[in-house]
């Protein structure tokens, strides 16, 4: 006889206060555990402030990344929980679209299992969205966890994502951005990324090029293969940079060992701090001082290990400008915001650190806002709230915001974003692999695709509180091809925002399958089928409708019910007149 688990939920706790979103994971519960098929229900609510989902202008939708961690008893570190390939259910007024760790593939619950999922509204709305009921099946089995495992600690997580639409773009502005794209030999040119082929590199016509001050711009060799993430498919991107409390609540979930690769021995039961980071260590965990500012003093090891615990990647150079400019026609040095209107004195704030930092002096609700040397004074030179100026009373859109064309806030300032550079080789051979939610006994990142030399795969894109104003332009790559300092050493000025492949085909699609018709006699059949794929929601009905007409609809009487969920069932067709033609 079978031994159910004992489950016991967390909500995860990374969640933006008030003015930044305020995304909230609650009423999480554990039911309906199959000892059969080794899966469970983990089931809870999904909230958050400034949602939408629009049919004009990006014509997107923000989401949530939801996933789950799970901790056996006894256990020091948490370990990411596989979904199934079905049952979930996405709640009231949602859409559920499952993260495969490779969305290219087809699921497979060892070889490419589902590792959280986005979670959307149904219908276009701007404003709070709130999702009740939402379930995702844990298959616990595919994790190896037997079921007299004894108790188990289950959290959600979840993280505030935007969907970049498929489609094509521009490379470059036209402007003087160092470093900047451009088309062929004319540096005034820009480069349209019209798919996901591979990209010649050099001065000729329809090659893509780039001007090269100093070497950091790159080889300026190629070809970029096809398998890189150009930006044309499409991707979702959190919307802002990693905040201090998120950083924290990653570290939360890792043992001591891992821990030390992290930080610093010394740091654990002190405070992190500087421009300003400032994690305390307290008996039930690390609490981030200033919890909804932007996290610095990320290093390129730190943020990939985020990047592979959350099971997303990182983002590529030209996803990157895919990402700020949209698919607009480009403006000669341009902001995120789409033009080179600029804030340029500097702000005094309320409650700077707070979860209700506000502006109070100086925002400018026509032009760009942003955090960089001019609009920080010595007073408040650290990094802002994520989302500070979209949340001012004064925004009036998108420059004001600092936002870019899809909704993804402080491309242009804030901390510099860490990219895959198009500039080496080791850059190039980036595929765009996810993360697959574990990281090794050292807290490291451990997905091959990010692992070539990383002093020459990665570099920095968009602009930072600490430098000058020409680093914050979209098409600007002074750094672009190289992160100019080791892999492991955290700096005042640097951030992460990871990217997710979106799924080829969008939320999973009902499946259903039907068998021959058998054992006909002059008055009954049979038949039958499987339902292989939910839809993202619960099967309340399956059966066999026939009607005299071809594609007989539910509406008629001659139907049968044959249970509810998933699985095979089978169907008795009764009532046949002899001699007529029946469709089913």
């Amino acid at each position: 006889m079978k031994k159910s688990l004992l489950f016991t939920a967390f909500f995860g706790i990374l969640l933006f206060q008030a003015h930044a979103n305020n995304i909230r994971v609650s009423g999480v519960q554990i039911t309906g555990q199959d000892t059969l098929r080794n899966t469970v229900a983990v089931r809870f609510n999904l909230s958050w402030e400034n949602s939408w989902r629009v049919s004009t202008g990006p014509a997107n939708w923000d989401a949530a990344w939801v996933f789950i961690k799970y901790r056996l008893k006894g256990a020091s570190s948490w370990r990411h929980a596989y979904l199934s390939g079905q049952g979930h259910s996405p709640g009231s007024g949602a859409v559920l679209e499952l993260g495969l760790r490779d969305q290219a593939s087809t699921f497979h619950p060892a070889t490419n299992p589902a590792l959280g999922a986005f979670v959307y509204s149904d219908t276009g709305r701007v404003g709070t969205f709130t999702a009740n009921g939402i379930s995702l099946n844990w298959d616990y089995g595919a994790n190896g966890v037997p079921d007299n495992a004894g108790a188990i600690e289950v959290k959600v997580f979840a993280i505030e994502m935007v969907r970049v639409l498929e489609g094509n773009f521009s490379l470059g502005s036209g402007g003087t951005e160092r470093n900047h794209f451009h088309s062929g030999s004319d540096t005034s040119s820009t480069f349209l990324v019209t798919g996901e082929q591979e990209i010649a590199i050099g001065t000729g016509p329809g090659q893509l090029y780039y001007t090269s001050l100093d070497n950091y711009a790159g080889d300026r060799q190629g070809p970029i293969p096809a398998a890189f993430p150009k930006g044309f498919k499409g991707f979702y991107a959190m919307k802002y940079e990693i905040s201090q409390q998120q950083y924290a609540d990653f570290l939360n979930t890792l043992n001591e060992q891992q821990l030390s690769t992290r930080l610093n021995p010394q740091d654990f039961n002190t405070a992190i701090t500087g421009y300003v980071f400032e994690l305390v260590r307290t008996d039930t965990g690390f609490i981030a001082q200033q919890p909804n500012s932007a996290c610095n003093f990320i290093s390129l090891e730190d943020a990939l290990a985020y990047a592979d615990w959350a099971g997303l990647r990182p983002m590529s150079e030209l996803e990157f400008e895919k990402a700020a400019r949209g698919p607009l026609a480009p403006v000669p040095n341009e902001y995120a915001w789409g033009d080179t209107t600029l804030a340029s004195a500097p702000y005094s704030f309320s409650n700077f650190g707070n979860f209700d930092e506000q502006i109070t002096s100086n925002y400018q609700p026509q032009a760009g806002n942003a955090a960089y040397p001019n609009t920080t004074s010595e007073a408040f030179r650290a990094p802002y709230r994520v989302g500070v100026f979209a949340g001012n009373p004064q925004n009036t859109g998108r420059r004001s915001a600092g936002s870019g064309y899809w909704g993804i806030m402080e491309l242009s300032s804030g901390v510099y974003e860490i990219c895959v550079t198009v500039g080496s080789p080791q850059g190039r051979q980036f595929t765009g692999q996810h993360g697959d939610g574990s990281l090794d006994s050292l807290g490291r990142q451990n997905v091959p695709d990010w692992s070539a030399d990383p002093t020459l795969m990665y570099g920095q894109r968009g602009g930072t509180f600490t430098y000058p104003v020409v680093a914050m332009r979209i098409s600007d790559r002074a750094f672009a091809s190289r992160l100019q300092f080791l892999p492991t050493l955290k700096r005042a000025n640097r951030g992460f925002r990871a990217v997710r492949s979106a799924a080829l085909n969008g939320p999973v699609l009902p499946t259903v399958s039907t068998l021959a018709v058998s054992a006909v006699t002059s008055t009954t059949a049979s038949s039958g089928g499987t339902v292989s794929a939910d839809g993202g929601a619960p099967v309340t009905a399956r059966g066999l409708v026939w009607g005299t007409v071809p594609n007989p609809t539910i509406a008629l009487s001659t139907k049968t019910s044959d249970g509810t969920g998933m699985g095979s069932f089978s169907s008795q067709l009764t009532g046949l007149v002899p001699n007529v033609t029946y469709y089913a």
